[in-house]
């Protein structure tokens, strides 16, 4: 049975030419035949919202302009209880939470917002969802990392490369020996990520457990969901 699978490769890893040539050599040696090549800019990334379509419920929390747009179960507002000794929906009635969306007009700019982010450290409720605790402005903030995160993505000088692939290997076979371990510093070092992420420095790229030099489909059904975001977007 023939399998397809969408990879992307992430903006630093579009723009060398030594790891593209790489990814295309692993591709040739597991026989996997790529169908469709799309260069995707940045300003369509942002125009369509691809990137936020395609981090699903981390893009929403983060970008939610109202707190009931925010994915949050029982079991999360325990744990956040749990975590800081303050009750979820009393500090939402107060405004004490916010999304990043809410809470970044509160800052000159979208880097000063990054920064109080990043100095801050966070506690995760869920995969979708971390938050954090900003003195300055004494509330919580939901996912303020997203907005670095999402930022290599759709400046005016970036673009990625998605990729239609098919292939008669197990999908276990693409995912851990092909693509690698999806914390590259776990992946087997002649996967795609395993390798371009010993060789890091040299090829000029920053990878870590996040921005792990390409995504991937991992299954059909992500597939699917892939195909739409990245090829049917626009």
């Amino acid at each position: 049975m023939t399998n397809k699978a969408i990879v992307i490769l992430k903006p630093q890893t579009a723009k060398s030419q030594a790891a593209t040539i790489y990814i295309e050599d692993i591709f040739d040696d597991y026989k996997i035949n790529i169908i469709e090549k799309r260069p995707i800019r940045g300003e369509d990334l942002a125009c369509f919202g691809i990137i936020d379509a395609h981090y699903g419920d981390t893009a929403t929390n983060a970008m939610a302009k109202k707190l009931s747009d925010v994915k949050v179960s029982a079991e999360d507002k325990a744990l956040f209880k749990d975590l800081f000794d303050e009750d979820w929906d009393k500090l939402v009635a107060e405004g004490k939470i916010l999304s990043a969306a809410m809470a970044v007009s509160k800052y000159e700019d979208e880097l000063k917002f990054s920064s109080e982010w990043a100095k801050n450290g966070a506690e995760e409720l869920n995969p979708d969802l971390y938050i954090s605790y900003f003195h300055d402005i004494d509330a919580f903030v939901i996912n303020g990392f997203y907005y670095a995160f999402k930022r290599p993505y759709i400046q005016e000088e970036a673009f990625v490369v998605a990729l239609k692939v098919e292939f008669d290997i197990p999908w276990d076979t693409f995912n851990y020996e092909v693509i690698g371990a999806e914390n590259p510093a776990a992946a087997t070092e002649e996967s795609i990520r395993g390798y371009i992420y010993d060789r890091a420095g040299a090829l000029e790229i920053a990878v870590d457990g996040v921005e792990n030099v390409v995504h991937a489909s991992r299954n059909a059904e992500e597939a699917e969901r892939d195909t739409k975001t990245w090829f049917e977007a626009f």
